[in-house]
């Protein structure tokens, strides 16, 4: 996982075909990243951890759970880091107030 990771967020690489997953695969000890990218198993998973994420509330990539928070996007790192040194101020009145605001974009089944 950490090297999927370090490929796309980390070294900013692209992901989205097979060729351009051929290195990380191999770091993964996967063979042949074109028979797996396009493997029947691998779309129903796609689109199985797809529904979920939707699910649970997913709004942008990449999103890391703590609890029941969701943080989203490169930019959440430090806020992730603020979460964790001090969850209680994620509870303040101000946090309370901007959690209600209209939302301005709503992703759509």
């Amino acid at each position: 996982m950490q090297a999927i990771f370090d490929h796309l967020w980390r070294d900013g690489s692209a992901g989205t075909t097979a060729a351009e997953l051929a290195g990380v695969a191999a770091t993964l000890g996967i063979a042949d990243a074109e028979a797996i990218v396009n493997s029947t198993s691998t779309k129903q998973q796609l689109t199985q951890n797809t529904a979920a994420a939707i699910e649970a509330g997913v709004f942008g990539v990449p999103t890391l759970r703590i609890g029941t928070d969701l943080f989203w996007g490169n930019d959440a790192s430090a806020m992730v880091e603020d979460w964790l040194a001090e969850p209680a101020r994620f509870d303040s009145d101000e946090y309370r107030r901007i959690a209600i605001l209209p939302v301005g974009v709503e992703r759509r089944r």
